[in-house]
């Protein structure tokens, strides 16, 4: 990859300026000199800093957070531009639990992140109104004038999105389980970076699925912060679906005696005789493993849409339960449900209790079974 020169970092400070105010020299415009006793020290840095842009999460409220890394230290850095002030205490409390300290806007961590981060980091849109920017920043007139040396990086911090940085302890867990845990922890702890459908019971057992620190965090935040229940309950879905090796291989492994676990058992049948598992039986077979607990604590059982199912044989129960949730799935996803001859008839009141329950049995299989789980 070619190394990208000095001047196009600068330029990428100044294009959406002028973009937004549509005055101002973009061949003119420069960042000003640093101060002799950092200048060292920040252009040392901005060498070995690295910023994960193909990382960068869009939060629900429209702010975003991102990850750098600096020599040997990580740092993660978060908008705050549509933050809530009822929910900033929240974040930090976030943040602090996480083993991380806030750490000041550097001039090189600026610079290099108006040039990765496009899109994300631009001027605030405060300061995107009538002729904030070109009064604010004198643009069309300072850099045209002789004495001209260059805006101030501080002054241009301040026309940009109001972000916050925070450098990570050396215990963090978050360069080892990444981004998308971040954003789950987030959305767990402030009420605006998650859906409103999202009750205190659901709130509760994702909070304990992300402390396991093996189920998907991706589709833990995309199902916390979806908008509509039909999202929120085909994310967390999606935990389901990548185990529904599991029952399978669960059995092989007791026919056969080995001291391989289900999934490492489960990527050596796949890739020697190209089995896949049944989708349908799968889920059946899945939650059969499941205990009673996660039917009766969720209210799933009491279900309009499981009218007629009987209690009597809890085994059977599961199974049929199990296809009702494969159903709901499938009439999700397609516009046709080929399997089934009638649509499972799901209403509002429904969605809470079907989503609890996907959720605690996530939290199940995924404690219960965590040795038989990728690492």
């Amino acid at each position: 990859m070619a190394k990208v020169r000095y001047d196009e970092y600068i330029k990428s400070i100044f294009e959406p300026i002028v973009a937004l105010a549509k005055i101002g020299d973009i061949k003119k415009l420069k960042t000003a000199g640093l101060n002799p006793e950092i200048q060292s020290e920040q252009f040392e840095r901005f060498d070995s800093l690295e910023v994960y842009s193909d990382e960068v999460i869009t939060l629900r409220n429209g702010d975003f957070i991102a990850k750098l890394k600096c020599k040997d230290e990580y740092y993660i850095v978060i908008s705050t531009e549509f933050f809530p002030s009822c929910d900033t205490d929240k974040l930090f409390d976030c943040i602090d639990n996480l083993n991380a300290q806030e750490h000041h806007i550097e001039e090189c961590f600026f610079i290099k992140l108006c040039y990765h981060l496009q899109g994300f980091y631009k001027p605030s849109l405060e300061n995107s109104q009538d002729r904030e920017l070109e009064e604010k920043l004198a643009l069309g007139h300072r850099e045209e004038k002789e004495s001209y040396q260059g805006h101030e990086i501080d002054e241009l911090i301040d026309v940009y999105r109001p972000i916050k940085v925070f450098k990570l302890d050396s215990n963090s867990v978050i360069p080892e389980l990444g981004i998308w845990y971040l954003a789950a922890k987030l959305a767990l702890y402030c009420p605006c970076l998650r859906s409103e459908n999202i009750n205190s019971d659901i709130l509760s057992t994702a909070n304990n699925i992300i402390e396991l620190n093996s189920a998907n965090y991706e589709n833990i935040y995309l199902s916390l912060t979806s908008l509509h229940w039909k999202h929120i309950y085909l994310e967390v879905y999606r935990c389901i679906e990548g185990l529904y090796y599991l029952p399978w291989m669960l059995t092989l492994r007791d026919q056969i005696g080995t001291n391989k676990n289900a999934f490492e058992l489960a990527k050596i049948v796949q890739e020697s005789i190209k089995w896949r598992e049944k989708e349908k039986e799968s889920i059946k077979n899945l939650f059969s493993l499941l205990t009673f607990d996660c039917f009766d604590t969720s209210g799933i059982s009491g279900g309009k849409f499981i009218d007629g199912l009987t209690l009597s044989d809890k085994d059977e129960h599961k199974r049929l339960v199990a296809g009702k949730i494969y159903s709901i799935r499938n009439q999700l996803v397609h516009q046709e449900d080929y399997e089934e001859q009638e649509k499972v008839k799901i209403t509002h009141s429904c969605w809470p209790p079907l989503t609890l329950f996907l959720y605690k049995a996530v939290e199940y299989l995924f404690s219960e079974y965590e040795l038989h789980l990728s690492q």
